[in-house]
């Protein structure tokens, strides 16, 4: 009887210790990024502090609200779309208060997507890094995170931006 302990305590702690492989949505398995996307939200939010030891250990001192409403779509007529072909080009169109036409090409690697276009206005490459959150045959959400730093005297201060926008299909 002790034998059959040890053996299935064994096969427990052998069968506990084997991790199942998991296979995430962002990995493009449960849908394909090729395609036209309509916006169906976004949201932002902004931190601003100081490091006490840069690159760790941040104060904040101000915050917005964190992922506030915004870009709402049929919201004053305001719309976007972005679509991903085939071959890596890549164009986005967004009409209403903040109208403008994209055309560039795209890349995705795990769940980074990096889309690159020509700003019509400087005429310089201009290059956005997402963050696919999730991704499946109509959903898609792409979270864009970025800080900016200064350094005053011996302390470093920080403004983070983050925003995030939903597509369907």
């Amino acid at each position: 009887m002790k034998k059959l302990i040890h053996i299935l305590l064994a096969i427990t702690i052998i069968l506990s210790a084997c991790k199942k492989e998991e296979v995430s949505q962002n990995q493009n398995t449960n849908g394909s990024l090729i395609g036209l996307w309509n916006q169906t939200y976004g949201a932002e939010g902004d931190i601003d502090g100081y490091y006490i030891n840069y690159p760790n250990n941040k104060v904040i001192t101000e915050h917005d609200t964190i992922m506030t409403p915004m870009y709402i779509p049929a919201n004053l007529g305001w719309y976007r779309t972005m679509e991903f072909k085939n071959n890596g080009d890549f164009e986005e169109i967004a009409n209403g208060f903040d109208s403008y036409h994209l055309i560039g090409n795209w890349q995705m690697s795990n769940n980074t997507l990096t889309v690159e276009w020509i700003d019509q206005s400087s005429f310089s490459n201009t290059t956005e890094v997402f963050t696919i959150n999730s991704l499946t045959s109509n959903d898609l959400e792409l979270l864009i995170h970025g800080e900016d730093t200064m350094h005053i005297n011996d302390t470093i201060f920080f403004d983070e931006d983050i925003e995030i926008f939903g597509f369907e299909k």
